[in-house]
């Protein structure tokens, strides 16, 4: 097709002033951040990281609390903001590389000692590897859960989406770990992303943990329809893809759930439909 065509789709049912769906101060992110990271994870995160260090037998170990690990998350944001070579290097006698933010909060050692502990689940009731109900995201689970809740309870998306991959660099062992040479980032934890297309705010999300997808449509047609239904249906939302995920029966079962759908369909896909201006 040499022509362009515009297109115009439905009015947008939803709510036309997108955003924050509780009222904020503004004055700081820390309260959206408390919003979709609620004070009942933490106490989970404590919960788990005494009884973790408890069942490893830690000889001097003493319990963590609420106000010490809020301000180890804390301390773990900043270090994202400023990186240093190591982490030993944040505690460094050397004053051009050590961090007085980060050890007027903590000591090496007890920072250490709870970057070791960290837990969010009880290793004793995991399912076996070798169990078909097994989950490779177990130890995150509780995380992943009430993100993927928060995200959407406090945000309202627009008209426009997009659906898309991302890569978070990580070389560590973990066994969603994926290498992708052709990729800017080649090594790392891939993630299926459905985000508000004007503000890039993440509204839902999955962790790929290997091939999974509906026999009939494949992996792609699988990750767009179950993010999809994360929006509220029969609103006229419209989802931009790339040629990854287009295909011609995805727009189709989007369009019966009151979604639109845009993009680029592979060449191949092309040549064995007839397209009809609408």
């Amino acid at each position: 097709m040499d022509e362009a065509h515009n297109v115009q789709y439905q009015q947008f049912l939803g709510d036309s002033a997108h955003g924050p769906t509780e009222p904020l101060d503004c004055s700081s992110p820390v309260e959206f951040f408390e919003q979709v990271w609620p004070d009942a994870l933490i106490h989970g995160i404590v919960e788990e990281t005494n009884r973790y260090a408890g069942q490893q037998g830690r000889m001097h170990w003493h319990d963590t609390t609420f106000e010490e690990i809020k301000a180890f998350q804390g301390v773990l944001v900043l270090m994202g903001i400023h990186i240093v070579p190591a982490f030993k290097d944040y505690f460094s006698s050397d004053e051009l590389l050590s961090v007085p933010a980060v050890t007027k909060v903590f000591p090496k050692n007890r920072f250490f000692e709870l970057r070791g502990n960290l837990h969010l689940a009880d290793n004793e009731t995991a399912v076996p590897r070798d169990d078909p109900n097994y989950d490779k995201l177990y130890k995150l689970r509780p995380l992943l859960n009430t993100l993927q809740t928060t995200f959407r309870q406090y945000f309202e998306p627009g008209q426009n989406c997009a659906v898309d991959e991302h890569m978070v660099k990580g070389k560590g062992r973990y066994p969603c770990k994926q290498y992708m040479p052709a990729k800017p980032i080649k090594r790392g934890t891939k993630i299926w992303e459905l985000g508000c297309s004007c503000c890039a705010y993440i509204y839902a999300f999955q962790i790929y943990t290997g091939a999974e997808g509906n026999r009939e449509h494949g992996l792609s047609h699988r990750v767009v329809m179950d993010l999809a239904r994360t929006l509220n249906p029969m609103q006229n939302h419209v989802i931009y893809i790339d040629n990854f995920f287009s295909s011609f029966p995805l727009l189709k079962n989007l369009n019966a759930i009151g979604i639109f759908g845009c993009g680029t369909p592979p060449h191949s896909a092309v040549k064995r439909y007839t397209l009809v201006r609408c």
